[in-house]
């Protein structure tokens, strides 16, 4: 882990979250387990965490939610890149297709596209109210 992650009084972590294999082993951070990005961001306000582990859009949101700015996670540190995945059970009618599903998946691959749908949906709802 980066340095300066220890010097962080404190770090707020979403209850059974997963971010980075070494962030998540690493016992000499003061991380404190928290319920939700919304209670994540209340601490923050009131100085209880020092920072936040969570994703971008949810982190934006939140934010957005309690009329915080934005721009306070502009240059955040990134732990890692986390992809989300499709997860089948061994006795799922699909397995027989796994191959078909796997090309289709990478060859539909975007980056950061669940952020940029995250914009897409915020922008919308914001015209969608003026």
């Amino acid at each position: 882990m980066g340095l300066v992650l220890y010097k962080l009084k404190s770090i707020g972590v979403i209850r059974n979250a997963h971010f980075n294999k070494k962030f998540d082993q690493d016992n000499l951070l003061n991380k404190v387990s928290v319920n939700s990005y919304s209670q994540a961001i209340r601490l923050l306000k009131l100085d209880c965490i020092s920072s936040l582990v969570g994703s971008r859009a949810r982190l934006e949101y939140a934010l957005r939610q309690q009329n915080m700015d934005e721009a306070l996670i502009t240059n955040a540190f990134n732990l890692g890149y986390k992809e989300w995945g499709l997860h089948l059970s061994k006795k799922s009618p699909f397995m027989a297709q796994l191959a078909l599903l796997k090309i289709t998946i990478n060859s539909s691959y975007e980056k950061d596209f669940i952020y940029r749908l995250y914009q897409r949906q915020i922008t919308r709802c914001s015209l969608a109210k003026s």
